[in-house]
Protein backbone atom coordinates (compact mmCIF):
# COMPACT_ATOMS: atom_id res chain seq x y z
CA UNK A 1 0.00 0.00 0.00
CA UNK A 2 1.37 3.71 -0.81
CA UNK A 3 2.68 5.28 2.22
CA UNK A 4 0.21 8.45 3.51
CA UNK A 5 1.38 11.81 2.58
CA UNK A 6 -1.68 13.57 4.53
CA UNK A 7 -2.33 14.53 7.95
CA UNK A 8 -4.84 12.77 10.12
CA UNK A 9 -6.27 15.06 12.88
CA UNK A 10 -8.91 13.38 15.26
CA UNK A 11 -10.96 15.49 17.41
CA UNK A 12 -12.75 13.80 20.93
CA UNK A 13 -15.19 14.87 23.82
CA UNK A 14 -18.44 14.30 25.41
CA UNK A 15 -21.46 15.59 23.50
CA UNK A 16 -21.52 19.81 23.42
CA UNK A 17 -17.88 20.02 24.06
CA UNK A 18 -17.71 22.32 20.75
CA UNK A 19 -15.35 19.78 18.60
CA UNK A 20 -17.64 19.59 16.05
CA UNK A 21 -17.97 23.43 15.87
CA UNK A 22 -13.93 23.45 16.03
CA UNK A 23 -13.92 20.90 13.26
CA UNK A 24 -15.78 23.18 11.15
CA UNK A 25 -13.41 26.40 11.55
CA UNK A 26 -10.30 23.90 10.77
CA UNK A 27 -11.84 23.44 7.68
CA UNK A 28 -11.95 26.76 6.69
CA UNK A 29 -8.48 27.11 8.37
CA UNK A 30 -6.56 24.38 6.95
CA UNK A 31 -5.06 24.16 3.25
CA UNK A 32 -6.29 20.99 1.60
CA UNK A 33 -8.45 19.77 4.40
CA UNK A 34 -11.20 17.69 4.45
CA UNK A 35 -14.10 17.14 7.22
CA UNK A 36 -14.96 12.99 8.21
CA UNK A 37 -17.58 12.18 10.48
CA UNK A 38 -18.27 9.10 12.73
CA UNK A 39 -20.28 7.44 13.11
CA UNK A 40 -20.90 7.91 9.33
CA UNK A 41 -24.03 7.94 7.70
CA UNK A 42 -23.37 4.80 5.09
CA UNK A 43 -24.61 1.42 6.14
CA UNK A 44 -22.88 0.47 8.77
CA UNK A 45 -22.93 4.04 10.64
CA UNK A 46 -26.22 4.67 9.08
CA UNK A 47 -27.32 0.93 11.58
CA UNK A 48 -25.74 2.56 14.82
CA UNK A 49 -27.45 5.80 14.05
CA UNK A 50 -30.83 4.94 13.64
CA UNK A 51 -30.11 2.02 16.63
CA UNK A 52 -28.72 4.81 19.09
CA UNK A 53 -31.46 7.38 18.17
CA UNK A 54 -34.05 4.75 18.69
CA UNK A 55 -35.42 5.15 15.10
CA UNK A 56 -36.36 1.92 12.85
CA UNK A 57 -34.01 0.56 10.72
CA UNK A 58 -34.60 0.03 6.86
CA UNK A 59 -34.76 -3.42 5.72
CA UNK A 60 -33.01 -2.27 2.66
CA UNK A 61 -30.14 -0.73 4.58
CA UNK A 62 -29.38 -4.49 6.63
CA UNK A 63 -29.60 -6.35 3.77
CA UNK A 64 -26.49 -3.61 1.69
CA UNK A 65 -24.99 -4.31 4.94
CA UNK A 66 -24.81 -7.84 4.42
CA UNK A 67 -23.39 -7.54 1.34
CA UNK A 68 -20.25 -5.57 2.16
CA UNK A 69 -17.01 -7.24 3.23
CA UNK A 70 -13.81 -6.06 2.70
CA UNK A 71 -11.38 -8.89 3.18
CA UNK A 72 -12.01 -12.69 3.79
CA UNK A 73 -11.33 -12.78 7.62
CA UNK A 74 -13.21 -13.98 10.33
CA UNK A 75 -14.10 -10.43 11.26
CA UNK A 76 -16.67 -9.56 8.49
CA UNK A 77 -19.11 -13.32 9.41
CA UNK A 78 -19.26 -11.82 12.97
CA UNK A 79 -20.72 -8.56 11.53
CA UNK A 80 -22.98 -10.03 9.26
CA UNK A 81 -23.98 -11.95 12.33
CA UNK A 82 -24.71 -8.59 14.06
CA UNK A 83 -26.35 -7.47 11.17
CA UNK A 84 -28.95 -10.47 11.02
CA UNK A 85 -29.39 -9.99 15.03
CA UNK A 86 -31.13 -6.03 13.97
CA UNK A 87 -33.23 -7.92 11.07
CA UNK A 88 -34.95 -10.31 13.42
CA UNK A 89 -35.04 -7.69 15.98
CA UNK A 90 -32.81 -9.51 18.65
CA UNK A 91 -31.00 -7.68 21.64
CA UNK A 92 -27.96 -6.15 20.98
CA UNK A 93 -25.00 -6.17 23.41
CA UNK A 94 -22.93 -3.40 24.53
CA UNK A 95 -20.02 -5.20 22.95
CA UNK A 96 -21.63 -6.19 19.72
CA UNK A 97 -22.60 -2.29 19.50
CA UNK A 98 -19.04 -1.22 19.86
CA UNK A 99 -17.97 -3.78 17.25
CA UNK A 100 -20.57 -2.38 14.79
CA UNK A 101 -18.17 0.69 15.19
CA UNK A 102 -15.40 -0.41 14.35
CA UNK A 103 -17.41 -1.86 11.04
CA UNK A 104 -17.98 1.06 10.15
CA UNK A 105 -14.80 2.54 11.12
CA UNK A 106 -12.84 0.15 8.70
CA UNK A 107 -15.67 0.82 5.59
CA UNK A 108 -14.74 4.70 6.44
CA UNK A 109 -11.05 3.86 6.49
CA UNK A 110 -11.04 2.23 2.76
CA UNK A 111 -13.75 4.23 1.15
CA UNK A 112 -13.07 7.37 2.34
CA UNK A 113 -10.08 8.23 5.07
CA UNK A 114 -7.12 6.13 3.11
CA UNK A 115 -7.91 7.69 -0.20
CA UNK A 116 -7.72 11.09 1.36
CA UNK A 117 -4.80 10.78 2.73
CA UNK A 118 -3.08 9.39 0.08
CA UNK A 119 -3.84 12.21 -2.05
CA UNK A 120 -2.22 14.26 0.45
CA UNK A 121 -5.37 15.80 1.84
CA UNK A 122 -5.95 16.73 5.62
CA UNK A 123 -8.50 14.61 7.04
CA UNK A 124 -10.35 16.12 10.30
CA UNK A 125 -12.21 13.46 12.03
CA UNK A 126 -14.98 14.42 14.21
CA UNK A 127 -15.12 11.21 16.28
CA UNK A 128 -12.89 8.02 16.17
CA UNK A 129 -11.79 5.06 17.65
CA UNK A 130 -11.49 6.44 21.58
CA UNK A 131 -14.89 6.74 20.98
CA UNK A 132 -15.20 3.23 20.93
CA UNK A 133 -13.06 2.75 23.82
CA UNK A 134 -14.87 5.68 26.17
CA UNK A 135 -18.11 4.86 25.13
CA UNK A 136 -18.11 1.36 25.63
CA UNK A 137 -16.12 1.74 28.92
CA UNK A 138 -19.57 3.53 30.06
CA UNK A 139 -21.08 0.36 28.95
CA UNK A 140 -18.97 -1.71 31.23
CA UNK A 141 -16.87 -3.07 28.87
CA UNK A 142 -13.08 -3.08 29.39
CA UNK A 143 -10.89 -0.66 27.40
CA UNK A 144 -8.34 -3.46 26.92
CA UNK A 145 -10.30 -5.71 25.46
CA UNK A 146 -11.96 -3.58 23.01
CA UNK A 147 -8.18 -2.35 21.96
CA UNK A 148 -7.08 -6.01 21.51
CA UNK A 149 -10.48 -6.72 19.44
CA UNK A 150 -10.00 -3.26 17.29
CA UNK A 151 -6.54 -4.51 16.77
CA UNK A 152 -7.14 -7.95 16.10
CA UNK A 153 -10.07 -6.80 13.33
CA UNK A 154 -7.65 -4.66 11.33
CA UNK A 155 -4.43 -6.63 11.44
CA UNK A 156 -6.91 -9.00 9.44
CA UNK A 157 -7.50 -6.37 6.46
CA UNK A 158 -4.73 -6.00 4.26
CA UNK A 159 -6.48 -3.22 2.62
CA UNK A 160 -5.87 -0.79 5.58
CA UNK A 161 -2.42 -2.27 7.51
CA UNK A 162 -1.55 0.35 10.06
CA UNK A 163 -2.05 3.49 8.51
CA UNK A 164 -5.76 3.92 10.52
CA UNK A 165 -3.51 5.72 13.78
CA UNK A 166 -4.07 9.41 13.67
CA UNK A 167 -1.46 11.96 13.80
CA UNK A 168 -3.14 14.17 16.24
CA UNK A 169 -6.13 13.38 18.77
CA UNK A 170 -6.89 16.38 20.75
CA UNK A 171 -9.84 15.43 23.37
CA UNK A 172 -12.24 18.51 24.73
CA UNK A 173 -12.94 17.71 28.18
CA UNK A 174 -15.90 19.22 29.53
CA UNK A 175 -17.94 18.96 33.11
CA UNK A 176 -20.83 16.60 32.57
CA UNK A 177 -23.63 18.96 33.85
CA UNK A 178 -22.37 21.53 31.55
CA UNK A 179 -22.67 18.89 28.61
CA UNK A 180 -25.98 18.05 29.94
CA UNK A 181 -26.75 21.94 29.97
CA UNK A 182 -25.87 22.15 26.30
CA UNK A 183 -27.16 18.91 25.07
CA UNK A 184 -30.93 20.45 26.47
CA UNK A 185 -30.31 24.04 25.69
CA UNK A 186 -29.79 22.87 22.16
CA UNK A 187 -33.31 20.79 21.95
CA UNK A 188 -31.62 17.82 20.42
CA UNK A 189 -33.27 14.54 20.98
CA UNK A 190 -30.39 12.63 23.45
CA UNK A 191 -29.22 9.47 22.06
CA UNK A 192 -28.77 6.38 24.51
CA UNK A 193 -25.50 7.41 26.02
CA UNK A 194 -26.53 11.05 26.57
CA UNK A 195 -27.86 10.83 30.15
CA UNK A 196 -25.74 11.58 33.15
CA UNK A 197 -24.29 8.57 34.60
CA UNK A 198 -22.96 7.22 30.99
CA UNK A 199 -21.32 10.85 30.62
CA UNK A 200 -19.65 10.12 33.59
CA UNK A 201 -17.71 7.15 32.79
CA UNK A 202 -17.27 8.98 29.38
CA UNK A 203 -15.51 11.23 30.25
CA UNK A 204 -13.24 9.18 32.68
CA UNK A 205 -12.76 6.80 29.98
CA UNK A 206 -10.95 9.96 27.86
CA UNK A 207 -9.19 11.06 30.49
CA UNK A 208 -8.03 7.66 30.82
CA UNK A 209 -7.04 6.91 26.95
CA UNK A 210 -5.44 10.66 27.25
CA UNK A 211 -2.51 8.88 28.89
CA UNK A 212 -2.13 6.15 26.52
CA UNK A 213 0.93 7.01 23.94
CA UNK A 214 0.36 3.07 22.08
CA UNK A 215 -3.31 4.66 20.83
CA UNK A 216 -1.79 7.74 18.55
CA UNK A 217 1.19 9.54 17.82
CA UNK A 218 0.30 12.29 20.04
CA UNK A 219 -2.71 13.11 22.35
CA UNK A 220 -3.41 16.26 24.31
CA UNK A 221 -6.35 17.49 26.03
CA UNK A 222 -8.22 20.88 26.06
CA UNK A 223 -10.43 22.59 28.25
CA UNK A 224 -13.80 22.86 26.36
CA UNK A 225 -15.42 25.21 29.35
CA UNK A 226 -13.58 28.75 27.60
CA UNK A 227 -14.32 30.74 24.87
CA UNK A 228 -14.46 29.19 21.14
CA UNK A 229 -12.21 31.88 20.21
CA UNK A 230 -9.59 30.70 23.01
CA UNK A 231 -10.35 26.62 22.11
CA UNK A 232 -9.29 27.74 18.31
CA UNK A 233 -6.13 29.26 19.18
CA UNK A 234 -4.88 26.26 21.48
CA UNK A 235 -5.80 23.99 18.53
CA UNK A 236 -4.03 25.52 16.18
CA UNK A 237 -0.87 25.78 18.13
CA UNK A 238 -1.00 21.74 19.06
CA UNK A 239 -1.29 21.08 15.25
CA UNK A 240 0.80 23.29 13.88
CA UNK A 241 3.30 21.54 16.45
CA UNK A 242 2.58 18.10 16.04
CA UNK A 243 2.14 18.24 12.24
CA UNK A 244 5.34 19.98 11.90
CA UNK A 245 7.57 17.81 14.42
Amino acid sequence: MESRRGKFIVLEGLPGCGKSTQAKLLLERLPNAVLNVEPTKALFGAVIRAYIERQPIPAELLEQCLKYKSSENDFWPFIHHIINQFKLKLHIGEIELQILYIADRMYDLEMNILPALAAGKTIIQDRYFFSTFAFGYSSGLEMDKLWKIHQEAFAANPNIGNFWKPDLTVIFDLDTEVSMARQNASGKVLDIFEVPKRLEKIREGYLQLSKRSDLSTGISVINADQPPEKITQQLEELIKYQTTA
